[in-house]
């Protein structure tokens, strides 16, 4: 059934028994009925909103080279703990006024890449 909290949301008890009066019962609910109606009642009165499921997390952001250790700590590690399945891509832009040696993108940029199984999608050197 539907109700509508002290913040003037509208709650609905997903799981809970039918209303007592459609219940078909010799007197009192049983000892499961009541628990559960207890159960739902105490989230709701606790303040904690009841929890949605998402499925599906895109998001695309730059993000500062020297906070990757923080994405990692407060993204990739989240989302990975609670089961999630992660695809990465990573669109690096590196630019030199004075040039990058062309040994340096050989070894050990592409050579990493090659170690960690990185699939590059495109590349590109001017």
């Amino acid at each position: 059934s539907d109700f509508k909290g002290e913040d003037g949301v509208v709650y609905t008890l997903v799981g809970a028994s039918p209303p007592l009066s459609e219940q078909k019962t010799s007197g009192a609910p049983s000892l499961q009925v009541a628990s559960t109606l207890q159960t739902d009642m105490r989230s709701v009165e606790s303040g904690a909103a009841p929890q949605r499921a998402i499925h599906e997390y895109v998001v695309e952001a730059d993000i500062p080279w020297d906070k990757l250790s923080d994405f990692t700590r407060g993204v990739i590690i989240p989302l990975q703990s609670k089961g999630a399945k992660l695809t990465i891509t990573i669109r690096l832009h590196a630019y030199s006024d004075k040039g990058i040696e062309a040994s340096v993108i050989e070894h050990p940029v592409r050579e990493t890449l090659r170690q960690i199984g990185a699939t590059v999608l495109s590349e590109n050197c001017a």
